[in-house]
């Protein structure tokens, strides 16, 4: 059995599933967990097209902690004694026959008209193919003003696939139509944060400097 963190509780996935890119598993006995519809999320389809219920994930139950504080001002930004029972992660997640996928944090989503992308998933798709070393999938502003999903990669080789191969790689996985990114930016390497996560801030700059 695998335990997964679930913002400030946990997920399980038994010995007899396997897990889809981005899961989460079922929480863990005791904790509730609520997946609260956003705008960006109410016409989200899971990577192979299906509706899916998505949206931002709260969470309850004996495994919260009592509080959370602001080192910098030393105050509580969130208490479990304050009327608000309810934990928000942060995270955007959709429901499954498994339990719950992963799909971004707030602060990372890429919604392009109004519609959350899968940008989890299709990223660990993208990193599969064997011209690409590192990808992240973002939203960048086309040449009519028109935000699309770009797919910026850290290319293996001299070989750089293009963004029809990618494209192709993408649908063989199962990714509709919809969520193909347009337009393909070549790094030389993709930043990443001091906690090793994708910078897509720096991404995306870098993304719309050669586009």
């Amino acid at each position: 059995m695998v335990l997964r963190s679930l913002g400030v509780a946990g997920s399980t996935t038994g010995p007899g599933d396997t897990p889809r890119p981005g899961a989460m598993g079922r929480p863990v006995d005791g904790l509730r967990p609520r997946v609260r519809p956003h705008r960006t999320t109410r016409n989200l389809r899971t990577p192979d097209g299906e509706p899916a219920t998505a949206g931002e994930l709260d969470t309850q139950g004996p495994q919260l902690c009592l509080a959370i504080l602001d080192r910098e001002q030393d105050r509580p930004v969130w208490q479990h004694g304050d009327g608000h029972r309810w934990y928000s992660t942060g995270d955007f997640v959709y429901e499954n026959p498994d339990g719950l996928t992963y799909l971004s944090r707030d602060a990372d989503r890429v919604s392009i008209n109004g519609v959350m992308l899968p940008a989890l998933a299709m990223e660990d798709a993208l990193r599969t193919h064997c011209g690409v070393r590192d990808a992240a999938v973002i939203g960048v502003e086309h040449t009519n003003g028109e935000l699309v999903a770009c797919a910026a990669i850290a290319p293996q080789s001299d070989r750089i696939p293009t963004l029809q191969d990618l494209c192709d790689h993408l649908c063989r996985h199962g990714f509709a139509s919809d969520f193909l990114p347009r337009r393909l930016a070549v790094l030389p390497d993709l930043p990443r944060t001091s906690l090793g996560k994708l910078d897509r801030r720096h991404i995306r700059h870098s993304a719309n400097s050669i586009l």
